[in-house]
């Protein structure tokens, strides 16, 4: 968010894309991104995403990539990106995932059990385990929260499974998860182009431990 002057509103939402063509291993456990760019606008969501598509298509030729993949928090101008950018793969990001769950069910061993189970794409299981929560649940403020995860997740849903391995079987380096993102967030992984990955990512930095 970024303060306004002279202006009725006295916040605008900055939205910032990041995509990167894979990664090169540089130590043992530890990645760095290559082909990295960023996009900033303060236009709205829907502008947002063709501008970003357009700057893309600067350096890379669309044509050519075969593999897109497209991770975000949900927000709701975010989820035409995986139309939009021809993804082949679309994750919820598994901070704000896990982070439902966490505040749904107050960061117990059941929160990380559904939350594994969500990433395996098991949305009914979790949905199903949720309601029986809120059947047993008075308290109005649990209540709630519980509604909310079952609400992202139902919405979300086609969006869980977690992408950790190419369809060859082969390993494809790391993948943005358990950090968090801001608000409105989006992040992919790579976009293929001509052998070489190509990502679009959103709103933040490379993941701690990882060098750009």
């Amino acid at each position: 968010m970024i303060s306004l002057q002279r202006e009725k509103r006295r916040k605008h939402e900055l939205k910032a894309g990041i995509s990167w063509k894979g990664w090169e291993r540089v130590a043992k456990d530890r990645w760095a991104t290559r082909g990295k760019r960023a996009f900033l606008s303060a236009a709205d969501g829907g502008s947002f995403l063709k501008e970003w598509s357009a700057d893309l298509a600067t350096s890379c030729d669309h044509a050519k990539v075969s593999e897109v993949i497209w991770s975000s928090d949900g927000a709701s101008w975010l989820k035409e990106g995986p139309g939009l950018f021809s993804c082949t793969h679309a994750q919820l990001d598994r901070f704000h995932l896990k982070r439902s769950l966490s505040r749904a069910l107050a960061f117990s061993g059941e929160a990380s059990h559904l939350f594994s189970l969500a990433c395996c794409g098991k949305a009914e299981e979790v949905i199903s385990a949720l309601c029986k929560h809120l059947e047993k649940e008075t308290d109005e403020k649990k209540r709630k929260r519980i509604s909310e995860a079952i609400s992202y997740i139902s919405s979300l849903s086609a969006w869980l499974t977690d992408l950790k391995e190419s369809a060859s079987g082969q390993s494809r380096g790391p993948f943005p998860r358990g950090h968090g993102g801001k608000r409105g967030g989006a992040h992919s992984r790579p976009l293929q182009e001509t052998g070489h990955e190509l990502a679009a990512a959103g709103r933040r930095p490379p993941l701690p431990g990882h060098r750009a």
